[in-house]
């Protein structure tokens, strides 16, 4: 079971979903909100959404670990998810732990929310 700090924001559920929300904050960027389901009638819940622009994040965690990501169940279930989101409008962006670490992941959710490159950041 995935013990949450009680300190940590509503809606970040692990260690990586917390980095990504304070690399956000130290970009200067909206954390989204967490947890958010966006395709009716399936349980389906993203770790990031930003609701207005339409943009919604993924963690990939476990993926050398055969973790839930990396099985082909869980493969085939976040083919589902994001092909029914990106089905609905939404751009969808996954992210890897060294994607985080790097700041490439800030980088594509800035350029998803604004529509324009962060030179910033890579």
């Amino acid at each position: 079971m995935n013990r949450r700090p009680p300190y940590w924001p509503p809606g970040v559920e692990s260690e990586l979903e917390m980095m990504l929300v304070t690399r956000l904050e130290h970009a200067g960027l909206p954390t989204g909100v967490g947890q958010h389901k966006i395709v009716p009638g399936r349980q389906f819940t993203w770790d990031r959404c930003w609701i207005t622009e339409r943009v919604c994040a993924e963690v990939q965690g476990g993926i050398w670990s055969k973790g839930g990501h990396s099985s082909g169940v869980g493969i085939e279930r976040d083919c589902l998810k994001a092909s029914l989101a990106a089905a609905l409008g939404w751009r969808c962006i996954f992210a890897t732990r060294s994607m985080i670490e790097d700041g490439s992941a800030i980088a594509l959710i800035h350029e998803a929310l604004h529509g324009q490159e962060c030179q910033c950041i890579r």
